[in-house]
């Protein structure tokens, strides 16, 4: 773990998410430019496998979240795995099949002969079974490189993210598989936990979040690799940086100095100045403390001097829940298509509602979402998003994404529906 802030630039050519009820990349951005949601009540068969051991008339039945459609099904035929071995496990199931579709994507699949590939999961402990699927998911693909399980709860993805550009800068592998996962085996049960089954993040109205089941894959490379294969890329991470220190405030989260003071460091070792932020995809957790201290440690760095415009500041938890060690798939794949788009969606649920009272009135240099904001590209300059994510043991971390240049080469068609649409070769 990099605790303090990296210069990164490794680029994201790969990438696959599971979403519920047929849902696409493109559908999703689809809800989140609407400010829809996907969080729903569950269905029947998906409560069965929560309450194995109760008749449907006993089992809680206003439970409320995203929950991962396939959970039970599983195609054996592309992997050596056995009712005892790999597959065995629901979580290991999707986020197999999740994988082998985000290698397909980056055009990988089928060419790993020669490439070391490593492979960095973000993980909960809500279910039963192996505490580190990176290992089996690198046994199963048949992948050669290092393979780490992280277990930081909110911030496991990004943590994931930090550690293999690190050691892909440090050619341990040519390539980084990094997964995240939550599915739950039993009914999440939390006193954080939504009454009302809504998240309100940054609002006066915050009562709580709402657990969601989430599923991602993203495939890095470094610069070098990227240009030799003429890659297609999302997103490149400019900077990333992690934060391990047991400095929170007296209610146990993260302390607004701590906050600021990562995202100095992450901008720093990136090079970056704070007026080059133009979106962040916040944490958001719908309570009132901690997104009173984000929020303000947001204003403290991006308020802090001129701005030619505002950083608009947003968050992708009042759509699809607290998916926990998956979160970050959901934030990232947002930030991604802003950028594929041209957008910054709002925050649902913020127009018309007040903002949370212990926020400070933040002026015109950082604005949060409450309409969806143009964001086009501009020629000469790459787009940046700060993504900041705060988790278990106040293990917090950040990641700087941006956009390159694109150059006029053919695009590569992609294979899945769960990519994101559109990506280009760039000039690296």
């Amino acid at each position: 773990m990099n605790v303090g802030g990296r210069s990164a630039g490794c680029a994201i050519v790969g990438f696959a998410a599971r979403f519920p009820g047929g849902v696409t990349a493109r559908h999703f951005w689809e809800v989140l430019e609407d400010q829809g949601t996907l969080i729903r009540r569950v269905t029947d068969a998906r409560r069965a496998l929560l309450y194995p051991n109760q008749q449907p008339a006993d089992a809680r039945r206003d439970l409320h979240g995203v929950f991962l459609d396939g959970v039970g099904a599983f195609d054996r035929r592309l992997f050596t795995a056995s009712p005892q071995g790999a597959g065995a496990d629901p979580r290991e199931r999707l986020l197999l099949d999740t994988c082998w579709t985000a290698m397909d994507d980056a055009g990988l699949h089928g060419a790993t002969h020669g490439v070391d590939v490593g492979v960095f999961n973000g993980q909960d402990a809500w279910y039963d079974g192996p505490r580190d699927l990176a290992k089996r998911i690198s046994a199963a693909l048949g992948l050669r490189g290092p393979s780490f399980a992280f277990h930081a709860a909110c911030s496991s993805v990004y943590v994931a993210i930090d550690a293999a550009c690190a050691a892909l800068e440090r050619h341990e592998c040519e390539a980084a598989l990094v997964g995240g996962i939550t599915v739950f085996q039993r009914p999440p049960a939390d006193r954080r936990e939504s009454p009302t089954h809504a998240m309100r993040s940054f609002s006066a109205g915050a009562d709580g979040y709402v657990s969601s089941e989430g599923c991602g894959a993203f495939v890095l490379r470094r610069h070098d690799a990227t240009a030799e294969r003429r890659h297609s890329v999302y997103g490149v991470v400019r900077a990333s940086g992690c934060d391990a220190s047991e400095a929170t405030t007296s209610s146990g989260h993260a302390s607004r100095d701590r906050i600021g003071a990562l995202i100095a460091r992450t901008l720093a070792a990136g090079r970056l100045r704070a007026e080059q932020i133009g979106y962040v995809e916040a944490h958001g957790i719908a309570s009132l403390v901690p997104d009173a201290i984000e929020a303000n440690a947001l204003i403290d760095v991006f308020g802090a001097g001129p701005r030619r415009e505002p950083c608009h500041v947003s968050t992708v938890k009042p759509n699809v829940g607290h998916a926990h060690a998956a979160s970050g798939v959901y934030a990232l794949v947002k930030a991604l298509l802003a950028l594929r788009y041209g957008k910054i969606p709002a925050i649902r649920g913020l127009a018309g509602s007040e903002l949370n009272r212990d926020i400070e009135n933040p002026d015109d240099a950082i604005r949060f979402a409450t309409d969806t904001v143009d964001w086009p590209a501009r020629h000469g300059e790459s787009r940046h998003i700060l993504l900041p994510s705060f988790g278990l043991g106040n293990v917090n971390a950040t990641l700087v994404i941006a956009e390159l240049a694109p150059v006029r080469h053919e695009r590569r068609r992609r294979t899945s529906e769960n990519s994101l649409p559109a990506a280009t070769h760039v000039a690296l």
